[in-house]
């Protein structure tokens, strides 16, 4: 059972700001025993091993590091997401639509926990700004108030996304994004020789990870870590040895840049692919975002289509460039 308390979407900011200082408070309380164990542990000549001691200090690291690698993973995704969007916004309206085009959608499994964490974190700045009231005048004081209010009202945004989603698609059944395709300088498409160099028997796994980009349920959803900071920012969704790494365009329309199997967790091999496929498409990004129009949409709607069918029959059939 865990020490920390959980926040519940339908609390009001004051019970979220009591239980983020009571959790706060229980975890300096945690890390203060760790270091007073690890300094007794690194004592010299006065070491008496306490077992018990050590066993809480496991106890302690687990309530802390509980939290799934990926589910964190999948936090970041979006919070930097809305942050990166907010920087831009100068009118309400602005905002609204930044959050509301980069939050999860409502079937992705992982999204109570991640609509509660942005809200945790948008709380949490919010009280930055009380501290700073200390000793200022009233005019500054207005001014810190008048950024309150601004977090009060992202955070009622966020928390008013699930009326919004149900409202825009009548159900998350309904949720469907566009899905585009990173092409080469001669316009081939990259997934289709992607998958005609894969095994078929991995072609049933590759379709269930491009439907839940399209139905926006992004199966084992990760971000590359920090380790490779040409992938920064960029995101895969996977299943066993199989990955498809894929990046948001705009708001509800997502690239797909590479599909690959994966050997091991010490391949090499697929990094330096994707990194040098991330360069590429890095470097033509903005001319792709200016380009994506329904036209284009309905174009690559069409070559999805053809690769679902060539993964249903375990055949690829590449598409055929106009002219040819």
């Amino acid at each position: 059972m865990s020490i920390f308390k959980d926040i519940n979407l339908d609390m009001d900011i004051k019970e979220m700001e009591a239980i983020l200082k009571y959790n706060s408070t229980q975890a300096n309380s945690i890390k203060s025993k760790i270091e007073k164990i690890d300094k007794a542990t690194k004592s010299e000549g006065s070491f008496s091993p306490d077992y018990s001691a050590l066993i809480n200090k496991d106890l302690f690291l687990t309530e802390i590091d509980d939290e799934d690698e990926d589910e964190e993973e999948e936090f970041k995704y979006y919070y930097d997401n809305i942050k990166e969007a907010l920087n831009d916004c100068n009118t309400k309206e602005e905002m609204e639509k930044a959050i509301y085009d980069n939050l999860p959608v409502i079937n992705n499994k992982n999204y109570c926990n991640i609509i509660r964490r942005i809200i945790l974190e948008l709380v949490n700045e919010r009280n930055e700004y009380e501290a700073l009231k200390d000793g200022e005048d009233e005019r500054v004081i207005a001014d810190l108030e008048k950024e309150q209010k601004l977090f009060d009202y992202l955070i009622s945004l966020v928390r008013n996304h699930r009326n919004y989603e149900k409202t825009t698609y009548g159900s998350v059944d309904n949720v469907d994004n566009n899905i585009v395709f990173l092409t080469t300088t001669s316009g081939n498409i990259y997934a289709e020789g992607d998958l005609a160099s894969i095994d078929p028997e991995y072609y049933a796994g590759f379709k269930l990870l491009l439907e839940s980009i399209k139905d926006g349920s992004f199966r084992n959803i990760k971000r590359f870590s920090h380790a490779h900071n040409s992938l920064k920012g960029i995101l895969e969704v996977k299943d066993f040895k199989i990955r498809v790494v894929f990046d948001r365009l705009k708001a509800n329309t997502f690239i797909i840049l590479d599909i690959f199997t994966k050997k091991s967790d010490c391949d090499m091999g697929y990094i330096e692919q994707v990194i040098r496929r991330v360069d590429y498409y890095k470097r033509i990004k903005d001319d792709l975002k200016d380009r994506v129009d329904d036209d284009m949409i309905k174009e690559h709607g069409v070559i999805l289509a053809n690769i679902f069918d060539g993964l249903d029959s375990k055949c690829i059939v590449k598409t055929k460039k106009s002219g040819e």
